[in-house]
């Protein structure tokens, strides 16, 4: 056989070949002397997408390693999937001597051809097999089921190391829900081929009596009960090759920590293959199994921790960047269409009315992506969602009537919904629907963490709301600011200006390039001589100060202290324009004085006007009675008259005081009644 070997790779001028059946899990490997075979676990499930049609370097497929040997593991190593009528049934790996260009030569086909009768001829000649006791392949299976944190990998390992303790034709493993109403095979193997997980009430099967007792229970079938079951179909649980009994079952119970959380079962089509001994046998491998299922459950918990945290923080982030709350939920559905492998999502959020929702869809096998849509009362529509209102509460259904309005949402109508309520401030403010099509495809585990999920966003719904809020309350109170005719700025104490309101801008603008408040205001190039804030450390009472800029203007300015939500002192500034108010005052104190001195001289004119008039009057009558030859009496008298009339002549005019003029006379000023009269 050696030899016939080694001419076949001379042929094909390869140097090492190693050959895995799918259907028994056996594998076959040639170093170029010696060929050997041993039983091996190797999870052939990414090799589902794999192109058989051509070579792939080992390289993108590292977990094919295992199957060479350490010693061979250098070079360059390659593989191919094997077929026949179209079904993929062997793996190929192997070290070439050159590289040939096998696909344009139309080399590999023939090559892939000859490996399948070579697989043929293997499996009918007695090849010696790398034989491993019991214990070793317990312990063999205990190092690497410690490895794997994966469920589905996990649950080939399993099956292919008690492939290797027993024969197993057929295999499945079952969780069983947390209400205990339904079997869940999440892994059934018949023959080497996966077939797709299948969800069963608990009933009066095999697997039911075995989770009802908790004892394991293994089955030789008789001639009769085989005849039986093949008239009574219904019998029969319909799983892997349905045209096939089995003959032989073994049937045992899983525990994790003295709790049943799911059932295992190995059949095979040969009469009497089981005994109490292989039961013995796979008995730790099962122990350990659970151990390690609970470790990768543990394990899986927390990817899923990290995935939903991941998304949450994801959405937080585009949440800062966005005001618009269906932006956040659109990012929302793509991010869990994008890490989680279920159906569909849809989010409802409320609307001011009570009963008014909008919705927001998103489905795998919806070419529209997000789909927009809005709902009136759908509690009353959907009993699920009426349920969820009432209990403010998770809902989450493994079996959902085709009739329920939830699942006539979505294109392919989906058989388990997870409906999760949004509460903000003791309300539902919206909700998020998780929909697959598959039976029985939620757990507690998942409802906790897209709990927590959805509890983060609402936090982020909250948060928008709250600054909407706040965004409105800030623009009210900018309006009110840029509604005042009067400057209102908050500076830091360092005269940076921190806010100015409209009239500021307008009216105190000098230098807008400038932060300071004094240089932009007033364009001085330091701070305000009369400004508190050189003498005070702090402000507890208002402060009023005037000054004028560099182009005649008066402002009035009051200064006070507060806090921002830091605790750091800012300066609220109210500025007011007083040049007008400053001119009037001016006017005012003119027009009172020149009122003033009015009426001082029409009382003082009234009071000389009468000793004058006797003056004037007598003097008159004594220059009467003397001859102008008098010249001593008649001049005096003559020069007491020309006085007099010129007193009457200031009086007169005292009378037509227009308005104040001053001049300056030693040591104070005295009203210049020239200038005041004309």
């Amino acid at each position: 056989m050696n030899c016939r070997l080694s001419e076949f790779l001379r042929v094909w001028d390869v140097e090492k070949l190693g050959l895995y059946c799918f259907a028994d899990c056996q594998a076959f490997y040639f170093d170029g002397t010696t060929l050997r075979q041993w039983p091996s676990c190797l999870n052939f499930r990414s090799l589902t997408s794999v192109d058989h049609s051509r070579l792939h370097s080992l390289d993108s497929l590292p977990e094919l390693q295992q199957l060479i040997p350490p010693s061979d593991i250098g070079g360059q190593w390659e593989f191919t999937v094997l077929t026949e009528d179209d079904k993929p049934v062997a793996l190929a790996f192997l070290r070439r001597k050159i590289d040939k260009v096998w696909d344009s030569a139309n080399l590999l086909p023939r090559f892939q051809h000859s490996l399948i009768l070579l697989l043929k001829l293997l499996q009918s000649q007695h090849v010696a097999r790398d034989v491993h006791s019991p214990f070793e392949i317990i312990e063999d299976f205990i190092i690497s089921a410690d490895k794997s944190h994966n469920l589905d990998d996990l649950l080939w390992t399993l099956y292919q190391y008690i492939a290797r303790l027993i024969k197993v034709d057929a295999f499945f493993f079952g969780f069983l829900s947390s209400d205990m109403k339904y079997l869940e095979l999440a892994f059934v193997i018949d023959q080497g081929k996966q077939y797709p997980r299948v969800v069963q009430r608990i009933g009066s099967k095999l697997a039911s009596s075995v989770l009802t007792t908790g004892e394991p229970v293994v089955i030789n079938r008789t001639e009769k009960e085989l005849n039986f079951l093949r008239h009574h179909s219904e019998e029969v649980h319909p799983f892997g090759d349905i045209e096939k009994l089995s003959a032989s079952l073994m049937v045992v119970p899983v525990f994790i920590r003295q709790r049943l959380i799911g059932v295992l079962s190995a059949q095979s089509y040969r009469p009497n293959a089981y005994s109490e001994v292989d039961l013995r046998r796979i008995q730790p491998l099962i122990s350990h199994f659970a151990i390690a299922l609970e470790n990768a459950r543990l394990f899986h918990e927390k990817q899923e921790q990290v995935k939903i945290f991941s998304i949450a923080e994801a959405i937080q982030k585009r949440a800062w960047s966005t005001s618009r709350i269906n932006t956040i939920i659109r990012e929302l559905l793509k991010r869990l269409s994008e890490n989680t492998p279920y159906h569909g999502f849809v989010f409802f959020s409320r609307e001011a009315p009570r009963n008014a929702w909008k919705a927001t869809l998103m489905a795998k096998d919806d070419p529209r992506g997000h789909v927009h849509f809005k709902v009136t009362a759908p509690e009353k529509k959907s009993k699920l969602f009426r349920q969820m209102l009432r209990k403010k509460a998770t809902q989450m259904h493994s079996q959902v009537p085709a009739d329920e309005w939830l699942t006539q949402l979505f294109p392919s109508a989906p058989r388990s919904l997870l409906l999760l309520p949004m509460v903000v401030d003791r309300g539902i403010k919206g909700a998020l629907l998780i929909a697959e099509v598959n039976d029985m495809a939620f757990s507690e585990t998942d409802a906790k963490w897209f709990g927590h999920l959805i509890s983060r966003i609402g936090m982020i719904f909250q948060r928008q709301q709250y600054l909407k809020e706040l965004s409105r309350e800030r623009d009210r109170l900018t309006a009110i600011m840029n509604h005042l005719q009067q400057g209102v700025q908050i500076l830091d104490r360092d005269y940076h200006i921190l806010f100015q309101n409209r009239w500021s801008k307008e009216k105190l603008n000098i230098h807008p390039e400038q932060d300071k408040c004094y240089t932009r205001f007033f364009g001085f190039d330091a701070p305000c001589p009369q400004c508190p804030l050189l003498r005070r450390k702090s402000i507890r009472k208002p402060k009023s100060i005037e000054i004028q800029d560099q182009r005649g203007k008066i402002y009035q300015i009051i200064l006070s202290e507060f806090k921002d939500r830091t605790g750091q002192a800012q300066i609220l500034e109210i500025v007011r324009d007083i040049t007008q108010e400053k001119r009037q005052d001016a006017e005012k104190i003119r027009i009172e004085q020149l009122e003033t001195a009015m009426a001082m001289a029409g009382s003082i004119a009234h009071e000389l006007n009468q000793p004058l008039t006797g003056i004037t009057g007598l003097t008159s009558l004594v220059l009467e009675d003397l001859a102008p030859e008098d010249d001593f009496s008649y001049e005096s008298l003559k020069e007491i008259e020309t006085q007099a009339n010129r007193m009457r002549e200031l009086i007169r005019r005292f009378q037509n005081i227009a308005k104040i003029e001053k001049m300056n006379y030693p040591g104070k000023e005295i009203l210049d009644l020239r200038r005041s009269t004309e």
